[in-house]
């Protein structure tokens, strides 16, 4: 796991958002807060963002453990910032890459779906190596 539970990194124009809680990526309010962050830092003029998990693993979705609590402020706060990070990526004004190296389930998928390309890889390394430039021609669905 790493120090934070979703990074932002850049490699040139590319901005990578990584989750990593270290299980199953589940949206909780603090993933979906740093998320939403996140996503405020990535430049709109230029490049592409690219969404990928720790491998093996995209997302599991909503925080189980928050809606098994059954305390509608915490989880309509949680819901609404998912929601709030949907609307941030359907609308989202430069291409998306949802590089899915695991499962991708419930608002993992929905994610996946906001992308303008999805890719099941082995590694980051193989999609960084592919869009460099944007030279390379990449189909909507491919197996890497």
């Amino acid at each position: 796991m790493t120090d934070s539970i979703a990074t932002l990194s850049q490699e040139g124009n590319i901005s990578i958002i990584k989750l990593d809680d270290g299980k199953a990526n589940a949206f909780s309010y603090a993933m979906l807060e740093k998320v939403n962050e996140l996503l405020a830092e990535v430049p709109r003029d230029s490049g592409a963002l690219v969404i990928t998990g720790r491998e093996g693993i995209f997302s599991g979705g909503f925080d189980l453990k928050t809606l098994a609590t059954g305390d509608m402020e915490k989880i309509t706060s949680m819901v609404q910032l998912g929601y709030r990070m949907l609307l941030e990526l359907f609308s989202f004004d430069r291409p998306i890459v949802a590089a899915v190296s695991g499962h991708s389930i419930a608002l993992g998928l929905f994610i996946t779906c906001s992308a303008l390309f999805l890719l099941r890889l082995k590694s980051l390394e193989t999609l960084m190596e592919g869009l460099n430039g944007f030279d390379v021609q990449i189909d909507r669905v491919k197996q890497v």
